[in-house]
């Protein structure tokens, strides 16, 4: 019987140089990752950068109550 062993990280080719940081898939990405998945992208963007919000987007969340800015720290 064949014995499976793992891979050690520091002799992994796809251990991280090559991985991806979203999805941690080194060959092909996974459906959600924001490197292939538009609206992914979008929503990782307005998080990192607020005024990336589009102005729709602005409205409903206004509409809902909703304050969309950078983190303030109380």
């Amino acid at each position: 019987m064949a014995k499976i062993t793992q891979i050690p990280v520091r002799d992994n080719p796809f251990f991280p140089s090559t991985t991806c940081e979203c999805c941690e898939n080194g060959v092909n990405h996974e459906p959600w990752c924001f490197t292939v998945n538009p609206a992914t992208r979008y929503a990782y963007q307005i998080v990192l950068d607020p005024t990336r919000l589009s102005e729709l987007d602005r409205l409903v969340l206004h509409s809902l109550g909703v304050i969309w800015g950078p983190n303030r720290v109380r």
